[in-house]
């Protein structure tokens, strides 16, 4: 039996769909919820993929079903972001561009 890891994304910009299309693709991968500071990208993208939403990223990193946080936000924001969700028991994955 294969074990369904449940993902959050916290952003949703452009570099979301990128994650949320390859999270569709692995198996056992579920898109259980999204955040954005923007509720109605966030509610946009939610009934897309027919998951949860909000707009406070810390009510979705307190989720228990939440196993893996893609972190999308702009890069300014990782690191206390990416802390926060580290702190909260998750695993973290975050979109790096090099220059």
């Amino acid at each position: 039996m294969i074990k369904t890891w449940n993902f959050g994304i916290i952003g949703c910009g452009t570099v979301a769909d990128f994650h949320i299309a390859a999270i569709n693709q692995i198996e056992g991968a579920r898109l259980a919820a999204v955040s954005s500071r923007n509720a109605d990208k966030a509610r946009a993208i939610a009934e897309r993929e027919q998951c949860d939403w909000t707009n406070d990223y810390k009510t979705l990193i307190g989720r228990s079903d939440i196993d893996i946080v893609c972190l999308t936000t702009s890069s300014g924001s990782h690191a206390r972001i990416g802390l926060d969700v580290l702190n909260a028991g998750k695993h973290l994955i975050v979109e790096n561009r090099s220059r």
